[in-house]
């Protein structure tokens, strides 16, 4: 952030003073001040003291205030977020035996507490499965599936669907927008109550960075069309980030930030060669390549972070993706009719129907070599080489066509 901001200034002063370049100059050091302040890179040690800001489900800890996830078991505590003093008795890469010295409970907002409540009543006397589905899907709590849920949807290449995402962003408004004009509002009146449902939404859910990217970038839309302006791709990008590293500094090396901005990346600049090296695209061959364009851009980072390689999932993807897209827009729709207390109407049709999608899961994950797991990440190296290459070769596709 710091080189970046020295070169913007260098640039703004060989070239006059440019106030855009000042105000960019501002902000990225404004962003290396926090990220310096905020995240700890040091190396941590058993007898050593830290603070952890930590989210709590049936005894399991995950630290969010950390670069590097810890993980540790806390069963005295019920759920929710804690802040406090933890001494480390015992590590591993991930997992903490940790002791705690002092510890203060994070009260929940109106909110968090509403959709909480909703989702619980929707999922009451159901089957733990499909309750944890909706706390995933509806409320981004991804870490509640059941060890093996959340292995299934690894291995078939849909974990995307688990964790609130730009997919997700992307359904919530046009379910709201499609809602809205159901009721013949007019096109300003539903931008206002799009933005006002959906901010509501954003405070009661987990957080998660590609949510937070995708939703400041939604709402740059709503803002734009609002005053009646042309949109510019290049400040969505730079502005989601920056507003997401300043409320979450830690998440700048998270495999889910670097995802989420590869993919949004990949749609941006990637999937619009198809429409300029061949004209008249057929619908499905467009679907087709914007899914496996993203999976395919994402493998160098997947392949570091989590040691596995996606082979015949990308298919999977192609075939299931639609259902998945299908089940959360229902799910949306149930989350809202028991706002009014009518969730009871659809919730069983809602489960009947993620059963059988679970079903289908099942049987395709008996399929051989859907995702590949490596028996060593590959090196960071690699990693920055194999998308110097990627740019390279777009940048040059780009040239061509000039």
């Amino acid at each position: 952030c710091l080189f970046c901001s020295v070169f913007l200034l260098l640039l703004s002063l060989s070239r006059g003073v440019n106030l855009k370049h000042i105000i960019y100059f501002f902000l990225l050091l404004c962003l290396g001040i926090r990220l310096y302040e905020k995240i700890d890179f040091y190396e941590l040690y058993e007898g050593e003291k830290i603070f952890l800001e930590l989210e709590v489900y049936h005894g399991r800890g995950r630290s969010l205030n950390r670069y590097q996830t810890i993980y540790t078991k806390l069963a005295e505590l019920e759920d929710g977020r804690y802040e406090g003093e933890f001494e480390i008795l015992e590590k591993t890469p991930y997992y903490y035996e940790l002791e705690i010295c002092s510890l203060r409970k994070k009260e929940e907002n109106f909110c968090q507490r509403y959709l909480k409540a909703c989702v619980q009543k929707l999922g009451e006397g159901r089957d733990p499965s499909f309750r944890h589905f909706l706390e995933a899907i509806l409320l981004g709590r991804a870490w509640t599936l059941f060890r093996e849920e959340r292995k299934l949807f690894q291995y078939v290449g849909l974990s995307h669907l688990l964790a609130i995402s730009g997919l997700h962003v992307g359904l919530l408004f046009y379910f709201l927008e499609k809602l809205l004009l159901f009721f013949k509002i007019p096109k300003q009146t539903r931008n206002y109550l799009t933005l006002g449902i959906s901010h509501f939404y954003c405070f009661g859910i987990f957080l998660s960075p590609s949510f937070v990217r995708a939703y400041v970038m939604g709402i740059f839309y709503l803002f734009h069309e609002l005053l009646g302006e042309k949109i510019s791709r290049e400040k969505m990008l730079f502005f989601s980030a920056w507003i997401l590293l300043m409320l979450h500094p830690t998440e700048v090396l998270s495999p889910s930030f670097l995802l989420s901005y590869t993919a949004i990346l990949t749609i941006f600049y990637v999937f619009p060669l198809l429409k300029l090296y061949f004209e008249d695209v057929p619908p499905y061959l467009s679907y087709i390549f914007y899914t496996l364009s993203i999976q395919c851009i994402g493998i160098p980072l997947t392949a570091y972070f989590f040691g596995s390689l996606a082979c015949l999932s990308f298919f999977v993807n192609l075939l299931i993706l639609p259902i998945g897209t299908s089940l959360i827009l229902f799910s949306f729709f149930t989350f809202f009719l028991e706002i009014f207390h009518l969730g009871f109407l659809t919730v069983p049709i809602l489960e009947f129907f993620y059963h059988i999608f679970y079903e289908i899961l099942e049987w395709i994950g008996e399929l051989p070599y859907l995702t590949i797991y490596l028996e060593n990440k590959i090196s960071g190296e690699l990693v920055f080489l194999s998308y110097f290459v990627i740019v390279f070769i777009v940048r040059i596709l780009y040239l061509q066509k000039k």
